[in-house]
């Protein structure tokens, strides 16, 4: 915890250091800002390096981990982990980011830095399996397993301005942004099956994978703010509501996979009755995008501070998403 405590003040000082405007950054990974905000505070500024990282998942809080790392688990322990575990199963996430950038004149922004962020999705009867082992009688179904690893170098250049709808004067804005890949990993396809009878085990499973080092890509966010009568600013984005990234650069995809038939416990020669495989295939390039985050907020200035809460919604999951159906967050800064 005291390690948590330290994390979340050096992020919390760098964020006033950077005299940071709230709603100009997303809830995860400072990489969804709304591009049509630039404009609302008008002006030329320069932003120093920022930089913050963070991990969760959808199941185990920071109690979960004090309570049972380092322990042995009992049955019943086991059994209340794996309830807080969804039925679609066990979804974790990473993020970095680094980034500097300058407001030029009310309505440029540009930014240059890197991100590398990772999504993946563990099926719940895999955690089962791997905490309470083989079940007689049992079938374990291992579909549903996904994943995605992505470290991009960004350069971007984002353009707001005023517009006049209806005696209403709204900000519109569009960040594009030039990608440059530095390395991938994503699972393509992964699924199996395990049954274990009395005497004997049976099953099957694969997993295909794309790796890369290197390639070149392009997103687009868009977004849209408004101030109220009562000095309330509420907005909208899009961010890679358009995207693609074609890596090029030590490509390659990896296939594993394990067959299993009727194999007996206790039989001097298991090889006979197990088949695994493993084939590594050299890719000319392949095209991955980034998921679409819609984000919808408002804020407030009340003096001393902004007051802004932000709600961020992934269309699907993706290495810069929150991994969850939605993520509500509220945040003030100085």
């Amino acid at each position: 915890m005291r390690r948590l405590i330290i994390w979340l003040g050096i992020g919390a000082g760098m964020l006033l250091a950077a005299r940071a405007y709230p709603s100009e950054h997303a809830v995860f990974g400072d990489l969804d800002a709304n591009p049509a905000l630039h404009a609302l505070w008008g002006g030329s500024r320069i932003d120093l390096v920022r930089a913050s990282a963070g991990a969760g998942n959808n199941a185990f809080s920071m109690g979960d981990y004090s309570l049972y790392n380092g322990d042995f688990l009992t049955e019943a322990d086991k059994e209340d982990i794996l309830e807080s575990i969804p039925e679609s199963g066990l979804d974790t996430r990473a993020y970095a980011v680094a980034r500097a950038g300058a407001a030029i004149g009310g309505r440029y922004y540009v930014a240059g830095g890197g991100r590398a962020g990772q999504n993946s999705t563990m099926p719940r009867d895999l955690v089962d399996l791997a905490l309470r082992g083989n079940e007689i009688g049992r079938t374990y179904y291992m579909d549903g397993a996904s994943g995605e690893a992505m470290a991009l170098a960004d350069l971007s250049l984002a353009y707001s301005a005023p517009v006049k709808v209806a005696d209403r004067t709204f900000l519109a804005g569009a960040r594009l942004h030039y990608l440059k890949g530095l390395a991938y990993g994503g699972v393509v396809r992964a699924g199996g099956t395990l049954y274990t009878g009395e005497q004997s085990l049976s099953g099957e499973g694969e997993i295909v994978t794309h790796t890369a080092r290197g390639g070149s890509g392009y997103s687009l966010d868009i977004g849209l703010a408004h101030r109220t009568h009562a000095d309330i600013v509420i907005h909208a984005y899009i961010s890679s509501v358009l995207s693609g990234v074609r890596w090029n650069r030590g490509c390659s995809e990896e296939v594993n996979g394990l067959v299993a038939e009727n194999v007996t416990f206790g039989s001097a020669d298991l090889d006979s009755l197990l088949e695994d495989y493993h084939e590594s295939t050299d890719l000319a390039g392949f095209s991955t995008s980034l998921a679409p985050v819609l984000g919808l907020g408002a804020e407030k200035d009340v003096g001393w501070t902004y007051l802004t809460v932000l709600y961020t919604q992934g269309f699907r999951q993706g290495a810069f998403t929150s991994g969850m159906a939605a993520n509500l967050s509220s945040s003030q800064a100085t």
